[in-house]
Formats: C-alpha cells, structure tokens, sequence
C-alpha cells in the first residue's frame, strides 16, 4: 500500500462523515484507512456503529480505545497498525480537497524529503472564509516553521521510515503534538511546501483554544520543548 491515512477520532460521531466523505473523494485509491476511536463510552460507541461499518465494509481498519489516549498515544496505535510508505494525519473535524493524496504523494515519489505540506482554507462555524490561525509566511522557511505552529496534521504527509526513525510520535507532547512533530521531523531531512490548497480546515468551538490558561500553557510547553531541543533561540 502507499499511503496510511490515520484518523484518530475522539466522540465526533457527525463530524467524521464528512472528513471521510472527503477521502471517498480523493482521485487515488492506493491508500489503506486506519480510524482510531479514542476514547468513547458505551453511548458514544454506539453512536459511531454506522459509520465504522461503513468504513470496515469498504475493507479499513477501525480501532477502538475505549480508554482516553493522548492525541500522539493514539496515532501511535494506528501507526502501528498501518503499512504504508507514506503517512497523513486526517483529523477528523476537517476534510481534504479530491486531489490533496495525489498531489503529495506525487511530490513525495520524485523528491527526497522528509515531509511536504500543502496550504490550507480555513472556515469559521458559520462557513465564513477567512485566516483564524497561524498563516503560512509568503516566504517559507523550516527557520520560520520552528518558531511558530502555522502546518496542521491534516496539511501533511510523511515519509514512514522517517516516522520510525523518530521512534513514533512524541506521547509527551500535549497541545503541540503537530508542531513538536514538524519540527523533529525537518531535523531528519527537507521540509517542502507545495504551493497549492489541498485542506479545509474548520474552525469550531472545539478547537479554537480559546481558553487564555490552556493557550498560555499550550504555548509555554513550546517554548519549553524547543529550548531543550534546538537551543533558546527558537524558544523566543
């Protein structure tokens, strides 16, 4: 198989329709799904038993933690699951465009890098287009990715052995478990941007981090993280 995508899925029952419908979509079809069902009770696992079934039915895998796993914990599990050459990361509140596993996976077979990434759209609840997070610098640069969290999970795809090189993803990295990941990965080989938007990312109050202690925690642990890691200066 070429490409694993994992889809750690954490009790979004109606969400996950449509970050799946978007993989259905894609023009490829050498990809093997992995679904990671983090965490759900009784009452959420039954809520998800029609869409597993569509998903086993369609010949993927979809594992179940009925214990809460830590974001990185869970990709883990799936990873370990997963036989792919490359890896991509879909969350499960967020849809690709039809062409984003050509594309990369395209890039990835006549290139040596270590990951590449596409742009992304970003949507408010309401639908309403616009740039809520981090936005990517005219000019990018790995210099520039290591200091601010601006390359989602779902914008990325992976080589596998350099994920094993790794030793897995970091189950210690908490809110910045994408951006830890990006920033070890370019210590193992090039980082390339394809200049093209391939990735719908929703913005929702789940995930905006609105909280100024968990968004002051989240980005104290960065700085923290990169200090020990690459030295002070990418900590400021």
């Amino acid at each position: 198989m070429k490409i694993s995508v994992l889809l750690p899925a954490y009790r979004r029952p109606i969400l996950i329709r449509r970050a799946l419908a978007s993989l259905w979509e894609q023009t490829t079809d050498d990809y093997e799904l992995v679904v990671i069902e983090n965490g759900s009770d009784a009452d959420m696992e039954k809520r998800y038993v029609p869409v597993r079934k569509m998903v086993e039915d369609k010949g993927h895998k979809w594992l179940c933690r009925n214990d809460f796993a830590s974001l990185p914990r869970a990709l883990n599990v799936g990873f370990a699951e997963s036989s792919g050459r490359y890896i991509s990361v879909l969350e499960d509140d967020d849809e690709w465009k039809p062409r984003f596993l050509e594309v990369l996976s395209g890039h990835m077979d006549y290139c040596s890098c270590a990951m590449a990434f596409s742009k992304q759209a970003e949507m408010d609840a309401s639908g309403n287009r616009g740039t809520f997070g981090t936005p990517i610098p005219k000019h990018f640069s790995v210099e520039a990715m290591l200091k601010a969290n601006f390359v989602g999970f779902p914008m990325v795809m992976y080589r596998r052995g350099i994920i094993e090189k790794m030793g897995g993803f970091d189950e210690e990295a908490g809110a910045g478990t994408d951006w830890i990941t990006h920033c070890t990965v370019s210590a193992y080989g090039q980082v390339h941007m394809i200049d093209d938007e391939l990735v719908i990312h929703h913005w929702h109050g789940d995930n905006y981090c609105l909280m100024e202690d968990q968004l002051e925690l989240t980005l104290r642990q960065r700085r923290l993280w990169a200090e020990g890691r690459f030295g002070q200066e990418w900590a400021r």
